[in-house]
This record gives structure tokens, sequence and C-alpha cells, in this order.
């Protein structure tokens, strides 16, 4: 009888040093996984002079969209390029300090910026201008079903 207890209390022990050997090896694969698996890829820190002429880049493509779209005369296309540089430039400066802004920030620098642009645009212009700005999808969920609804059905 004692040698079926003792057997029973060394198949135990066995049973418990096997399940930490495993909890162990566990623990220690996916903390390799962690350390292993890429970060979110960092930006490239550029120097003040690349950073300026994105921010030109970005202004100047979007004042260019606009005034085309809207037919903007040659004035309003430079308030335009100005009220896009200092939105820009305020995302770059948040972004340069690690900080990613929030949706309320976004759409405060956004409403700012939209006022810029109804003092340079005619009423008629801004009215097109704002019904086209509600019309867009403002989150990723919404920007990939409008994109869903208006893909070409495949045969």
């Amino acid at each position: 009888m004692k040698i079926i207890q003792t057997t029973k209390q060394t198949n135990m022990k066995k049973l418990i040093i096997t399940c930490t050997f495993i909890a162990f090896g566990a623990v220690a694969s996916f903390a390799q996984q962690a350390a292993n698996s890429p970060a979110k890829p960092q930006r490239p820190q550029m120097t003040p002079e690349q950073r300026e002429q994105r921010e030109k880049q970005g202004a100047e493509r979007m004042s260019q969209a606009i005034a085309k779209q809207y037919n903007l005369n040659g004035e309003q296309s430079k308030g335009i390029y100005d009220a896009s540089m200092s939105f820009i430039k305020k995302m770059e400066d948040l972004r340069a300090n690690g900080k990613q802004p929030t949706r309320d920030e976004m759409e405060k620098m956004m409403d700012e910026r939209d006022e810029a642009f109804k003092k340079v645009m005619t009423p008629e212009q801004y009215a097109k201008y704002a019904a086209t700005r509600n019309k867009m999808p403002h989150s990723a969920a919404q920007q990939q079903q409008m994109q869903q609804q208006h893909a070409p059905a495949k045969n």
C-alpha cells in the first residue's frame, strides 16, 4: 500500500514539474515574440528645412485642388494656401512633439481652417465646399464603406 502512495506522490511531483516547465516555456516564447515583432514604424526625423518643404508642398496641393474644384481666382487661391499652410503647420508641430492629435483637436483645427476658407470664398463657393466636406467620410470604416459602395461590380 505504501508503495502505491509513493508512486502516486512521485507521479504527481513529475506532473507538477512538467506543467511548470511548460508554463515557463510558453511565457519565454511569448516574450521572445514580443521582442522580435516590429514596433510601429517611426517616421524618420526630418530636418526643419525638409519639414518646411513638406508643409509647403501639402499646402500647395490642397490649395490647387480646392482652387480647381471651386473655381477660385488668384487672390482666393492665395488665401486658401495661407489657411492650408497654417493648418498643416499646426498638425506638423503636434506630430513633431510626438503627439498624435485627438479627434477633438483635429475638428477644432479643421473648423478654424474652414472659417479662414469662408472669409476667402464667396458664399456660393463656400456653400459648395461645406456640402462636399459634410459628405466626406471621417473614419476609416466610413471611407472603406464608401469605397465599397462605389467600387465597380466584379463578374
